[in-house]
């Protein structure tokens, strides 16, 4: 027999070692090695036995093209897969455009007759709604209308978070049944405070959880249901910009492999670093989504953190006050404060966050602390000064908000 189909054989038999042992990197060279010497080996199959050459080389062509072949097999049992999960999850998506048209419907009546976007409590209730001058509207209930279930999550309900008074955002967990898109709470604070502020707190970009369900892809996450008058991405912008600023000045870093953190510590340094450079640029927003970001990241173990990362919370809390959110401020100076508990200034602007939240126990015990923990600071004398002020019945002067959003 020819050498040549004999070759080809060796040829085609590497090719399928390196498909099943995955080497990628060797799959096109080998191919075409097969592809010359099988060509080959069908033109000259040799004067003995030339039947069982050419069989020799026209296996070897097609071992060669083994790897493309089996690319091909799977993509074609993903599309079959992907074609019988649309086919089951079609009414699932109807019902849900079905809940978000009824809802968009209700929405609207109540935001004409009550002047704002409610947030959705238990049965038919909404939460209390804190107005421009501060006062607290107990809302109406919506007759007829509450938070339906989750047809991808038995049992639990949809969930739903209004965004300013554009709208509002109503969740599925999707196809893979797990919540991963963190959604803020109620607003507590009268404008200015910023609409935006509670959703960057939750330190995710709401865009990385969502995606298109007409595409028929596994598992991919959340699904958002945009509930207003104008489109999401317009509804969102100021959020988006904010969150693009985030991921130029630092970049989402890979995840870490199982049982390694490093990865993560590495985010939050980065976060960390940029966080401080929008603070001290003003950007509050920005600074308040990459420091939730980093605390996201940061990890329990103070001995691992890296540089920065230690303000993270301080930063946070820095953000949402000079945003207007005053109540979620001073959470997140307490929260600094279990880390690292001698800071003056985070003492201080609690105490002032917690006053404009009328919380003044709160207030009186952070100013007393601050005005206690050194004598050398400039914070010390303005800490008991309005500590004086607030324990004859003063309103002591606070630090204004330099940035707001409108609501």
């Amino acid at each position: 027999m020819n050498l040549v189909p004999s070759i080809a054989g060796f040829a085609g038999m590497l090719a399928l070692g390196a498909t099943l042992f995955g080497a990628d990197a060797a799959a096109v060279p080998l191919f075409v090695l097969c592809l010359v010497l099988g060509l080959l080996g069908l033109l000259f199959p040799g004067p003995e036995k030339p039947g069982a050459g050419r069989v020799y080389s026209a296996l070897a062509i097609l071992a060669g093209a083994s790897p493309f072949i089996a690319d091909a097999l799977r993509d074609l049992r993903m599309s079959q897969l992907e074609a019988a999960r649309a086919r089951e999850t079609a009414p699932l998506y109807e019902r849900l455009e079905a809940t978000r048209a009824d809802a968009a419907a209700r929405l609207a009546e109540y935001r004409a007759a009550n002047g704002y976007v409610p947030e959705l409590a238990a049965g038919e209730a909404t939460l209390p709604f804190v107005d421009r001058d501060g006062s607290v509207r107990n809302g109406p209930p919506i007759p007829g209308f509450a938070v339906p279930d989750d047809p991808f999550a038995a049992g639990s309900p949809l969930r739903w978070a209004r965004a300013g008074n554009a709208g509002a955002l109503l969740v599925s967990a999707g196809q893979d049944g797990v919540v991963q898109l963190p959604l803020p709470g109620p607003m507590l604070d009268p404008a200015p405070a910023s609409d935006w502020a509670p959703w960057a707190a939750t330190g995710l970009d709401p865009r990385l959880a969502s995606y298109d369900p007409t595409n028929g892809a596994l598992s991919q996450g959340d699904v958002p249901l945009w509930v207003g008058d104008g489109a999401m991405a317009e509804a969102f912008a100021p959020l988006h910009a904010a969150w693009d600023e985030v991921h130029r000045a630092a970049p989402p870093v890979p995840p870490p492999p199982p049982g390694e953190t490093q990865g993560a510590l590495r985010q939050a340094t980065e976060d960390a670093r940029a966080a401080e450079r929008f603070f001290a640029e003003g950007r509050d927003l920005e600074a308040l989504a990459a420091a939730s970001r980093g605390l996201a990241n940061r990890g329990g173990d103070p001995a691992r953190w890296g540089a920065g990362e230690g303000r993270l919370g301080y930063l946070r809390g820095m953000a949402l006050y000079h945003l207007g959110n005053h109540r979620a401020a001073a959470d997140a100076l307490a929260a600094h404060l279990a880390v690292d508990a001698n800071d003056i200034d985070a003492h201080y602007h609690l105490a002032m966050a917690a006053l404009l939240g009328n919380d003044r126990p709160t207030a009186e015990r952070h100013l007393s602390i601050a005005a206690q923990i050194s004598v050398d600071s400039p914070v010390t004398g303005i800490a008991q000064a309005a500590l004086d002020t607030l324990r004859r019945g003063g309103a002591p002067v606070v630090p204004p908000s330099r940035s707001s959003g409108a609501r």
